[in-house]
C-alpha cells in the first residue's frame, strides 16, 4: 500500500493515485527518493503530543479529518534516534497501572514481566513494542528499565480516547480488513452483525460483553443496551362474510359484521384430553400453537371419521384467561367428508342476468366462512326464501363451497316484503318536517337530502360522534355541514340517541343504528339481542319517555328479504323487535295504515329510496355486509311509530 500527497490510499499495483477507477487525483506515484520527504519513510506512522496516532502524510495532527488537534506536525528530527535514547524516552511516559486496577496474577506471583506503555495500553511479556504484532497499541518500543533517575516526573495514566477504536475500526476498513454490509453501517448503536454490539461510545464490543470493554481496562463501561423487540408486522385481511377489508389488529372476528375470522391449519400433537392446530398466522400473531379440547375435537369429528395428525382444518378461536388462543367450531378440510355430508339452508339470491346464486347455510358459514355458490341451474325450482338441502364441492381456486346437489325442503315463503315504493311513510310524515331531529347521521346526507326534498323543513341533525373525529372520518363532507348551517338548521355533535329530550319536536328519525364490533358491549341488551338491536330499543324507549303527545317516531331497520332473523344485525327480526318495544311501551302505536306486515307491524321497504336519489348515501361500520352483499337481500325497512297522550297523573 503506498498514500498519496492527496490523502487517498492506494494498491501496490497503482502507478498513479486511484489506479484505472474514477477516485483518486491521478498525480504519479512518488518515487522513494521523494516519498522522504524529510521526515523518514512514507510508510512510518507519527503521533503528536495530543495522543493521536497519524498517517506519515499528515501534516497536521489528525489530517483533513475531523480527529485529531490540529497540531502541525513537528519537524524532522535525526533520521534514526539510537535505541537507548529511544528507550530512555518512552520510560519517562511509562505510568504505574491505573488506579484501582488490580495487578494481574503473574505480577503477583514474581513475574513482573508485564508493562504498560504510556498509552495506557498493558502489554504481555513477549511484546518488545506496545501492541505487539496486533491492531492495538500505539506502536512504541518496549522501554528499558534502567536504574537512573527519570529525567522528568511521570505522566499522569492516559486512558484510551473514546474516539481510537473509531479510528482503527476506520483504518481497517480503508485497508480492506472490514466489508461490513449496509444494513450493518446503518444500523442504530447497539447492534452489529453476528451478536457483536457497538456502544454509543463507539466502542465495538464482543457479543458476550454485558458492559461496553468487558472485563478489560478498555470501553467505557456502560452498560449493553436493551434491544428492542421487534414489532411483530399485522397483516390486513378480508372478511369471507361481507368482503371487507380488516386491519391486522382485527385477529378475532371482523370489525364489521362481528363474523368470526376462519383460519386454516393442521391438526397435531393429537393427545386423549387436548390436541393442538398449527397455523402459520396464529403462531405469528401469537408465538404458539392452537389449544384443542377434547369437546370441540369430538363435536368436530361427531359425523364419523378420525381425526389424525397432519389433517388440514378449518376454525376460529377465542382468547382464555391467560390470552393464549383456543380453538373453536373446528371442521375438518379433507374434500370427502365435506362432500358427502349434507347441508340444510336458505336460499338467498338469484339473478337470472347473471346465472348463479347463494345459498345461506350457518354451518357452512362457520366451516368456510362464505355462504354456498349455486348455478342458476340448480335454482330453477326455488324461490328466494326457500329451504333447500344440498350437497357441496370445493371450489379449485380458494376451496369455497358451491353446489353439487340441491333439493328443496319446504314451501316457499307466502309473503315478502315490497321493493316498490309503497309511499305511505312518506304521506305520513309530509307536514311534520317543520319540526324534526335526526338522530345518528352518518355524513349527514340523509339530512341533506331531506332538506332538499321537503322546503318547509327545519332540521336539526345529530350525530354521536365528536366534531374533531367527525371531521377525521368524514373530511369531504365539511361543505355539507356549511350547507346546512347556511339554509338555517341546525348541527349538532355528541347527542346519544337514548338520552336526548325529544320533547318540542314533531318528527324524531333514528335511520339504521349500528353498533360496530369494537364498540359493542357484551354486558349490553336482552337475551338473543345484539348491542344494535339493545341501541334500537333504547332510543324507542327515550322517544316514548321523553316525547310530545302525536309525534311521529320513524325508526329504520334492516329487513331479510325472506323475513327471517339475522343474529349480525339486530339478534332478531327486525318487526319483532318493533313489536316488543310497542308491547313494553304504552306510548307507542304503530301509525303506518298499510305496508308489509309482520308480528302485528306494518313497515315500508321504499321510504329511503326518493332520499337516496338525492343523494342520500348510507355510511355505517356494517355498510359493507348490509350493502356491498347480495342488495336484494337485506332490504331498508321504515317503522313509523305514534307516540299517544300521556296518561294524567
Amino acid at each position: 500500500m503506498w498514500a498519496c500527497e492527496c490523502g487517498f490510499s492506494n494498491r501496490e499495483s497503482n502507478t498513479v493515485c486511484g489506479g484505472t477507477g474514477q477516485l483518486g487525483c491521478k498525480a504519479p506515484r512518488p518515487t522513494a527518493a521523494a516519498a522522504r520527504n524529510g521526515y523518514g519513510d512514507k510508510g512510518s506512522e507519527w503521533h503528536c503530543s495530543c495522543g493521536f496516532r497519524n498517517r506519515s502524510h499528515n501534516t497536521v495532527c489528525g489530517g483533513t479529518g475531523r480527529l485529531g488537534c490540529r497540531q502541525a506536525r513537528p519537524p524532522p528530527g535525526p533520521p534514526a534516534a539510537p535505541p537507548d535514547a529511544r528507550a530512555a524516552f518512552a520510560t519517562t511516559l511509562t505510568p504505574p497501572p491505573p488506579p484501582g486496577l488490580e495487578p494481574p496474577r503473574e505480577e503477583r506471583e514474581g513475574q513482573p514481566d508485564v508493562w504498560y506503555c504510556g498509552c495506557g495500553f498493558r502489554n504481555r511479556p513477549t511484546n518488545t513494542r506496545c501492541g505487539g504484532n496486533g491492531t492495538m497499541g500505539c506502536g512504541l518500543a518496549r522501554p528499558v528499565e534502567t536504574p537512573e533517575p527519570a529525567l522528568a516526573p511521570p505522566l499522569p495514566p492516559l486512558a484510551p480516547p473514546p474516539w481510537v477504536p473509531a479510528v482503527l475500526e476506520q483504518e481497517e476498513k480503508e485497508q480492506g480488513a472490514i466489508d461490513a454490509p449496509q444494513a450493518a453501517i446503518d444500523a442504530p448503536a447497539g447492534a452489529a452483525s453476528g451478536g457483536a454490539w457497538v456502544c454509543s461510545c463507539g466502542w465495538r464490543n464482543q457479543a458476550c460483553n454485558d458492559k461496553c470493554g468487558g472485563f478489560g481496562p478498555l470501553g467505557c463501561k456502560t452498560a449493553r443496551p436493551q434491544e428492542p423487540e421487534p414489532v411483530k408486522e399485522q397483516v390486513k385481511w378480508l372478511c369471507k362474510g361481507c368482503d371487507s377489508e380488516n386491519a391486522g389488529e382485527a385477529l378475532l372476528s371482523c370489525s364489521f359484521c362481528d363474523t368470526a375470522r376462519r383460519f386454516k391449519g393442521v391438526l397435531k400433537s393429537i393427545g386423549g384430553d387436548y390436541s393442538f392446530i398449527s397455523c402459520p398466522e396464529t403462531v405469528a400473531a401469537y408465538g404458539r400453537d392452537v389449544y384443542v379440547s377434547k369437546a370441540v375435537l369430538g363435536s368436530a369429528f361427531r359425523r364419523g371419521g378420525s381425526a389424525t395428525s397432519g389433517l388440514p382444518v378449518s376454525f376460529s378461536i377465542c382468547l382464555n384467561d391467560a390470552k393464549q388462543p383456543n380453538a373453536r367450531h373446528v371442521y375438518p378440510l379433507e374434500r370427502g367428508a365435506a362432500e358427502d355430508e349434507a347441508f340444510h339452508g336458505t336460499v338467498k339470491y338469484m339473478s337470472e342476468e347473471k346465472g348463479y346464486g347463494f345459498i345461506e347455510c350457518q354451518e357452512t358459514m362457520d366451516c368456510f366462512g362464505s355462504d354456498v355458490h349455486a348455478d342458476l341451474e340448480h335454482l330453477r325450482q326455488c324461490s328466494l326464501g326457500q329451504p333447500v338441502v344440498f350437497r357441496i364441492r370445493l371450489g379449485a381456486i380458494g376451496g369455497r363451497p358451491q353446489v353439487r346437489q340441491l333439493s328443496v325442503a319446504g314451501p316457499a315463503p307466502e309473503a315478502l316484503p315490497g321493493k316498490s315504493a309503497q309511499g305511505f311513510a312518506a304521506e305520513l310524515t309530509e307536514q311534520h318536517w317543520a319540526q324534526a331531529l335526526l338522530l345518528g347521521e352518518g355524513d349527514f346526507s340523509f339530512a341533506a337530502a331531506a332538506a332538499v326534498r321537503h322546503s318547509n323543513a327545519n332540521l336539526v341533525a345529530t350525530t354521536v360522534m365528536k366534531e374533531d373525529i367527525w371531521r377525521e372520518r368524514f373530511p369531504e363532507h365539511g361543505v355539507v355541514l356549511e350547507s346546512l348551517r347556511a339554509c338555517g338548521h341546525s348541527v349538532r355533535f355528541e347527542v346519544d340517541a337514548r338520552e336526548v329530550d325529544c320533547s318540542g319536536y314533531r318528527l324524531v328519525v333514528f335511520n339504521f343504528p349500528a353498533v360496530s364490533a369494537q364498540e359493542a358491549d357484551a354486558a349490553s341488551g336482552e337475551k338473543d339481542e345484539s348491542s344494535s338491536g339493545a341501541l334500537a330499543r333504547a332510543f324507542l324507549r327515550n322517544a316514548a319517555r321523553s316525547g310530545d303527545d302525536h309525534a311521529l317516531v320513524v325508526l329504520g331497520l334492516w329487513g331479510r328479504c325472506d323475513g327471517k332473523a339475522d343474529s349480525r344485525l339486530y339478534g332478531q327480526d327486525a318487526h319483532e323487535l318493533v313489536a316488543s318495544a310497542v308491547a313494553e311501551e304504552k306510548r307507542l302505536e304503530d301509525a303506518l295504515p298499510d305496508g308489509y306486515v309482520r308480528s302485528g307491524v306494518h313497515a315500508d321497504y321504499g321510504f329511503y329510496t326518493p332520499y337516496a336519489e338525492e343523494g342520500y348515501n348510507f355510511r355505517t361500520n356494517c355498510t359493507a355486509t348490509f350493502e356491498n352483499s347480495h342488495k336484494e337481500w337485506h332490504l331498508q325497512a321504515c317503522f313509523v311509530l305514534r307516540l299517544a297522550a300521556k296518561e294524567p297523573g
